[in-house]
């Protein structure tokens, strides 16, 4: 089952990814409190503009990631110091890239009970 496994905001570009149990998400803005959706992200001024409203990963992907990592001698790194703001269970990241400008809906489910049902109304690439 595909669900949201994480997600994270930023108040400032540069800042430490900080753990939300739940976001509200307004289309064509992002997540409430977030960097990109107060328009002070590090890439909010690039031009040409690009559409950074939500990003998304895949966790199994940063498990690969660590994998390899750690194979290498290396320290594995967090899901929140991926700067993505939704980490994805349950889908690779070809399926992820499947959504691309598509609709989709996922279940929020934390601490083994459901907290709240999560529209994303569209995910782009950044």
């Amino acid at each position: 089952m595909i669900k949201i496994h994480s997600i994270y905001i930023a108040s400032q570009a540069g800042e430490p990814m900080i753990k939300r149990d739940a976001a509200r998400l307004s289309p064509g803005v992002g997540i409430e409190g977030d960097r990109y959706a107060l328009g002070i992200g590090a890439f909010s001024d690039s031009v040409p503009a690009k559409i950074r409203d939500v990003s998304l990963i895949a966790l199994s992907e940063i498990e690969v990631a660590n994998e390899e990592l750690a194979a290498g001698g290396l320290k594995a790194y967090l899901s929140s110091e991926t700067r993505r703001n939704i980490v994805i269970e349950g889908v690779s990241a070809e399926g992820l890239n499947q959504l691309v400008g598509r609709e989709f809906f996922f279940w929020a489910q934390f601490d083994l009970k459901l907290q709240n049902y999560v529209s994303l109304v569209s995910a782009r690439r950044a």
